[in-house]
């Protein structure tokens, strides 16, 4: 027996499960909408607060770079600054810095020669010499690589950080991390060199706060300086952006920010300079 139901020579039951699906696209395509517009405004809510004393933009991983590069082509400085030598460029991709994940680009740099980022007080010890006009005599060859850094987009810092309640665990030079979709998780092999416990009590996650409302004991973890004898233009720019309780993100450098929430940054190395016999 014929079941098949039929109307001016279409089976019904082949439209009505066409209908059924064109349905089911349009509510997903609705959905994704909806998410992409929650994205845009949890991004534009990350522009949080700006210093009263001089306009910031916080950093974000969407700049068109202020000096074009060719591919990876720089004149190799060998010069050593705090002990250790600095990969002369960030690693490029045409034009433009390439991103990558964290663990993307340790491995990257490892097989450059190098052997891991740049710790925080390295790179800002070497952006706040070039900002003060100490990279002269044999130094001045690294003005090029400082001024790379501030070019384009942020680079990854030899750091991860996770909030603990009131407390940030700092995680020096880790290994094993992971980019899962969203977030960053710490693998089976996760490690690193040192950590240190900073106190964030009274600070929110997830939002914009100018580096001034944070004690000493975090700013000279960063810079190696107290606040107060930082440049003026990293006083009045900087911002930390603090990631939500109980999970864990590589850190960047961008400009003079400290960001953690991108997937996503430029690649440098560095490695230990070789002691003199």
């Amino acid at each position: 027996m014929n079941t098949r139901k039929t109307f001016a020579g279409f089976n019904l039951d082949d439209v009505f499960k066409q209908e059924e699906e064109r349905l089911r696209n349009e509510r997903e395509e609705a959905e994704n909408r909806k998410r992409k517009n929650v994205l845009e405004e949890k991004l534009r809510a990350k522009k949080g607060p700006v210093p009263a004393t001089e306009p910031a933009s916080p950093p974000a991983q969407t700049s068109t770079p202020k000096t074009k590069k060719t591919k990876n082509t720089p004149a190799t400085t060998g010069i050593a600054y705090a002990g250790i030598i600095f990969e002369p460029t960030a690693h490029y991709d045409g034009d433009d810095k390439k991103l990558l994940t964290y663990n993307q680009s340790l491995t990257r740099l490892q097989k450059a020669g190098y052997e891991t980022h740049a710790r925080p007080q390295e790179a800002f010890g070497l952006i706040i010499d070039g900002l003060e006009g100490k990279l002269t005599g044999q130094l001045s060859q690294l003005k090029d690589v400082q001024k790379d850094m501030l070019n384009s987009y942020g680079e990854w810092l030899s750091l991860a950080i996770e909030r603990k309640g009131d407390i940030l665990v700092a995680y020096l030079d880790p290994e094993g991390l992971a980019w899962k979709k969203d977030h960053y998780a710490k693998t089976s092999k996760f490690k690193s060199s040192s950590q240190k416990e900073l106190d964030i009590a009274g600070k929110n996650s997830e939002e914009w706060i100018n580096l001034k409302e944070f004690d000493d004991e975090f700013t000279k973890y960063f810079y190696a300086r107290e606040f107060a004898s930082l440049p003026k233009e990293i006083q009045n720019k900087t911002q930390v952006y603090l990631p939500a309780d109980r999970t864990v993100w590589p850190v960047g450098c961008d400009k003079f920010y400290i960001v953690d929430y991108v997937s996503n940054g430029a690649s440098r190395g560095v490695r230990r300079a070789k002691k003199s016999p």
